[in-house]
């Protein structure tokens, strides 16, 4: 039997201690954790938030004080149609709708499903070596169900620097917004008497 050094052992574990802290901080790259807020929807469940929705929020926090459906989704709405229809195609594709004057007017907003969410942009850098020299970056946006049933929309962008334990700076912009979701029957006619809205 092979007789390992004291000096062998305790370079193994610094390799495996090294290599665990690295996992450890290429983890915390990952996506953002859905706010509290939000529901998180596994796959095949995007679907849930098939609806309408208002075009106005009725709450928002952060950094923008306003922000509509009609600039998120960077769409030339006309000032009558107040609210959206959601259709989700696949787990990769939102199709955006409205009426106005009779006719269908859409726009397909292509993402991607992660961790409870749809992604319209996630970006995730880091760069350096764990614990000693680093930089990192999550900037994304993203469109999830909320707790009652309403349509949350939140955009973050986090910047982190550090140099082993002596400098930590981190900037971090974050702002989140709810809208309304309208039913029929309620707050819309059925949905074979739309088009005679202005009649």
């Amino acid at each position: 039997m092979k007789n390992f050094k004291p000096i062998d052992i305790l370079y193994r574990f610094k390799i495996i201690a090294l290599l665990f802290i690295i996992a450890i901080c290429l983890s915390s790259c990952g996506a953002k954790s859905i706010p509290q807020d939000a529901v998180f929807l596994y796959e095949d469940q995007l679907e849930f938030m098939d609806g309408y929705y208002a075009i106005e929020p009725y709450q928002n926090f952060g950094q923008s004080n306003y922000l509509s459906l009609e600039e998120f989704f960077n769409m030339k709405i006309p000032i009558f149609v107040e609210y959206l229809e959601f259709e989700f195609q696949d787990e990769e594709t939102l199709r955006v709708s409205y009426e106005f004057e009779n006719e269908t007017f859409d726009k397909i907003i292509k993402g991607k499903h992660k961790k409870g969410a749809f992604y319209l942009e996630k970006k995730h850098r880091f760069i350096g070596i764990p614990l000693i020299f680093w930089t990192q970056k999550k900037y994304g946006k993203r469109v999830m169900m909320g707790k009652d049933d309403n349509l949350v929309i939140d955009i973050y962008d986090e910047n982190n620097f550090g140099i082993i334990e002596f400098i930590r700076l981190s900037q971090e912009d974050y702002e989140i917004h709810f809208y309304n979701r309208l039913y029929e029957n309620v707050q819309l006619p059925p949905k074979d008497k739309k088009n005679s809205l202005d009649n």
